[in-house]
């Protein structure tokens, strides 16, 4: 291939683009990860597990990545919630936290891949939860950024003192009704806190004003007149003008230096975060946390009698507009409230029956609670917690499964009198009662092909080893709560319904498809399946349903030897599986690469990445030396299909992309501008083949297509990214190869290692990859016309065929083994048909070839076949999409049965043909090719 320029603008990437820039470690759980909802089942089993553990975590870092965004007393350490979620849950499901504080176990959650929910009656840890565990997007670090620099360079300014008090009269109503607040905030102090209060306020986007607020909240004690964070008492500091100005731009960088590297490690993954009383979620808010639709409890409730957060967080509350009087008055386990009503712990059990009460029928049914609690003084004497709420629990219909006791560490920052705290803990753990449960199975809400709706069906029987009842078109089934896990993997069921009441849930299909709304359409381009049109690509929710009749369980290795541009890779990553690829069209597999990198890439470091490149291409710099990208060899070719102002563009576009620090963000924007290259060439878009416009093209927008893909893509990824907090698996990285999968050197060392094949092959002499991409491959990929043709002739299926071989072929076709060479009887008969009736009269070059081309073929599936024999595991399933289609030869229509070739194909090899399930075709299948598939078929077998 010939080698182009290196020739490139010179530009320097900021670090944070660099993927592989280090990342904090985020400890591991020292109980091993849940599985399955089976090793849950057993409760007895489950507390010798969490027995077994020292909860201690002496020699550990307790304050890792966000965790110390904010002060916030009396929070349980992080390696607690991160081994209960790790033990007691699986990928995928959600975990609630009633008392979410500053948002300990929504962050783990989120970490460990769960999904999350944090309730709290105080609005501040509402606000740091949110702002803790959600990435901020560029734009957002953007705005942040020029808040830090114009606070920090106001700070320094030597007339700070007159810039703030000239915006006084606007930064006024910012301060708050605090009483006698002059004794406890200077006035500088106040007015420069109201001027940043003020700017906050002005920032247009929600996100960047939490996290804003939050680093204010964070200042607010610091540079008030109290004594201490653990001291609610006077004592007053003389701070000088922009002292309190250069606090909030010092924590703001501080905070957003912190959470960068979490960002990297969440994506997009959000929690669900509200301000409520967990004591009245029945009465109130019902809805805040429905029925049966949490699968873990995990929370360390207030401890009865001794801390005070309204009191800890007065100046913050008020600060950020909130009254801590209010919250005062519904406190649990306030000290304060506890004297004011002169009553003891029987409060402290009136609180805490309903928030069980609400526990028992938010958990999905054989689910667990676990609840850090210590025990509780009164007049001296000391009461378990645990038991008493081990009496509660059960009174309210939960089963106490056991406690398991933990070493406190001693601190000394507490508001707690040294009397009142505690040296222990006990983790009380609880469940919701298991029974069998009679599950509604409901479609997909598109309307579904018979054949789908059979491969529903088929899925169900598959995944969850039953023989659902079928009412109508619902499927229904008897079940444990301890098989719905394998229920989420299901292709064509998006909702699963209990009976008795229980809200439905969407299977993680439903969730990547729409996200948490309903749709009546199929897309066929969630996640990152529609980043670049591909002809004679199978659709992705087939391939799932596929990969889920081979029952396979996660980590299971997939192959697909024509992986195309990958959409059985990004469906078996998607699944929990391990993907390889190969595939001999070299823009395929750049595609491939493109769509499975994402998966196992930052959605954050990538989103940046692509948005920092925007903003360096928002202005046209190419000039002529930009068309020199393109080396002599190509340049003629290239100056034939595209205008000259389109070439220079191309050409520096091209040279910029080569220096992005991110090796997933590279190939993703070499495919975004594969996809527009038709667009802007003298190619007429809408053939398949490659005829000119009759119109030629002058120029045409390069810059404005390619930053409306860059747009778009980064708003599919950011979505993508929101959804795989719902994701039951976590995905691996895929391997794709250019190569054939014809010669056994590609698979080498693959032997006995695969689990199952999903592949649709190219069917005999149809689709022309190659022409077809042909302009994206010579400007994206460097490849001219003699290497585009080379790898044309030696596509499987391919047209091109050299009159030698032709020859060759035609020879061999009288020799009497010819159907034990190709394995097939019904390939040998169809090959010999074609030759003689087309011999016997006068047609063009086509068909001439015709007989040989096809003779080629079907030994071309021969060979991968055998390769295919040596990779597949003994009972491995294979499954392959085909397609007939139709030839002419001589005056004669000839149906090219390649379904029926390959299935006695597949069983030359000794495999078990176990189903052939016909497909309808749409009427897109037909545009554009002569040659159009009128039938479908799914062959499996199993080795």
């Amino acid at each position: 291939m010939a080698k182009r320029s290196r020739r490139v603008a010179a530009n320097t990437y900021p670090l944070w683009a660099t993927l592989d820039a280090p990342v904090r470690a985020v400890p591991t759980p020292v109980v091993p990860e849940a599985r399955s909802l089976a090793e849950i089942r057993e409760p007895a089993e489950v507390l010798a597990r969490l027995a077994a553990v020292d909860w201690s975590f002496t020699a550990d870092d307790t304050s890792y990545l966000g965790h110390d965004l904010h002060p916030y007393p009396a929070k349980f350490i992080p390696q607690i919630p991160a081994n209960l979620i790790s033990a007691l849950s699986l990928r995928g499901e959600l975990i609630w936290d009633p008392f979410g504080g500053s948002g300990t176990t929504p962050l783990e959650a989120l970490l460990l891949g769960r999904r999350a929910l944090s309730t709290d009656v105080n609005p501040l840890a509402t606000l740091i939860t949110e702002a803790k565990c959600a990435a901020l997007s560029p734009e957002q670090h953007d705005d942040l950024r020029k808040l830090h620099m114009q606070a920090r360079s106001l700070a320094e300014a030597h007339d700070v003192e007159r810039a703030v008090n000239s915006a006084w009269p606007r930064s006024a109503r910012q301060v708050p009704q605090i009483p006698n607040i002059d004794e406890w905030f200077s006035t500088s102090v106040t007015r420069e806190l109201a001027y940043v209060k003020d700017q906050i306020s002005q920032l247009d986007d929600p996100a960047a004003q939490r996290f804003a607020n939050v680093a204010l909240s964070s200042i607010v004690v610091k540079v008030s007149n109290q004594d201490g964070e653990t001291r609610y008492a006077r004592r007053p500091q003389h701070l000088p003008p922009g002292r309190t100005l250069r606090a909030f731009a010092q924590a703001l960088s501080d905070a957003l230096v912190k959470h960068e590297p979490m960002e990297d490690l969440l994506g997009y993954r959000r929690p669900r975060v509200v301000t409520t009383d967990a004591r009245h979620l029945d009465e109130v808010e019902p809805d805040t946390v429905p029925a049966s639709s949490v699968d873990l409890v995990v929370t360390s409730p207030p401890y009865a009698n001794a801390t005070d957060y309204h009191l800890y967080h007065r100046f913050r509350l008020f600060w950020l507009g909130f009254d801590p009087r209010d919250m005062a008055q519904h406190e649990v386990g306030s000290h304060l409230r506890h004297q004011r009503e002169k009553q003891g712990f029987d409060l402290y059990l009136a609180d805490m029956r309903p928030v069980l009460k609400s526990i028992s029928t938010r958990l999905r049914v054989g689910r667990y609670a676990v609840f850090v609690v210590g025990d509780s003084v009164f007049d001296g004497k000391t009461i378990s917690t645990a038991e008493a709420l081990s009496t509660l629990a059960e009174s309210v219909g939960l089963e106490v499964v056991g406690v398991v006791s933990r070493t406190v560490h001693a601190t000394r920052r507490s508001f707690i009198a040294a009397a009142r705290r505690t040296r222990s803990e006990d983790l009380l753990i609880l469940r919701r009662t298991p029974h069998r449960l009679t599950v509604h199975f409901r479609a997909a809400p598109y309307r579904m092909w018979p054949y789908e709706d059979a491969l529903r069906r088929r899925e169900i029987a598959a995944v969850l080893h039953i023989e659902p009842r079928k009412p109508g078109d619902v499927q229904t089934a008897e079940l444990s709560p301890y098989e719905l896990d394998r229920a989420q993997r299901l292709a064509f069921t998006h909702l699963l319904e209990v009976e008795g009441g229980t809200p439905s849930w969407r299977t993680w299909q439903a969730i990547l498809e729409n996200g948490n709304a309903e749709a009546g359409r199929k897309d066929p381009k969630y996640a990152t399946h529609g980043i670049h049109p591909y002809k004679g690509k199978f659709y992705p929710q087939l391939c799932k349903a596929l990969l889920n009749l081979a029952d396979l369980e996660p980590g299971a290795t997939v192959l697909d030897p024509f992986c195309g541009s990958g959409t059985v890779l990004l469906e078996a990553q998607l699944n929990g599986h391990v993907a390889t690829g190969c595939d001999m069209n070299p823009l395929a597999v750049l595609i491939a690469k493109a769509k499975t990198g994402v998966a196992t890439t930052s959605a954050v470091a990538l989103d940046r990445a692509l948005k920092d490149f925007r903003d360096r291409t928002s202005t046209d710099k190419s000039d002529a030396r930009s068309a020199d990208y393109f080396v002599p060899p190509l340049r003629a070719e290239v100056d034939n299909w595209f205008p000259a102002p389109v070439t220079r563009r191309l050409g520096w576009l091209l040279a910029l992309i080569e220096r992005v620090p991110n090796v997933t963000a590279t190939d993703v924007l070499r495919v975004l501008l594969s996809s527009i290259i038709r667009q802007v060439s003298q190619q007429e878009p809408a053939d398949l083949r490659i005829r000119r416009r009759k119109e030629p093209l002058e120029d045409a927008p390069v810059l404005d297509l390619l930053h409306a893909r860059i747009d778009d893509f980064r708003t599919r990824l950011q979505n993508f990214g929101e959804r795989t907090s719902s994701s039951p698996f976590s995905f691996a990285p895929a391997t794709v190869v250019d190569g054939d999968a014809r010669l056994w050197s590609t698979l080498a060392g693959m032997e006995r290692r695969v689990d199952c094949i999903v592949t649709s092959p190219p069917y005999a002499t149809a689709l022309p990859y190659i022409d077809t991409d042909r302009l994206s491959i010579l400007t994206i990929l460097g490849l001219g016309a003699p290497e585009r043709a080379l790898l044309d002739q030696g596509l499987t299926g391919s047209r091109e065929i050299r009159e030698t071989q032709r020859r060759q072929l035609e020879a061999a076709l009288s020799a009497p083994g010819l159907a034990k060479e190709l394995r097939s009887p019904t390939a040998a008969r169809l090959v010999r048909q074609v030759h003689r009736l087309n011999r016997a009269a006068d047609v063009g070059f086509r068909r001439r070839n015709m007989a040989a081309l096809l003779f080629r073929y079907f030994d071309d599936m021969r060979r991968v076949f055998e390769n295919l024999t040596r990779v597949i595991r003994p009972g491995g399933r294979l499954s392959f999409v085909i397609g007939d289609n139709k030839t002419i030869a001589g005056e004669s229509p000839i149906d090219i049965t390649s379904g029926k070739v390959l299935a006695e194909l597949g069983e030359s090899m000794g495999w078990k043909l176990v189903d052939s399930i016909p497909i309808s075709v749409t009427k897109d299948a037909h545009l554009h090719s002569h040659n159009s598939i009128t039938e479908n078929v799914v062959l499996c077998f199993q080795a």
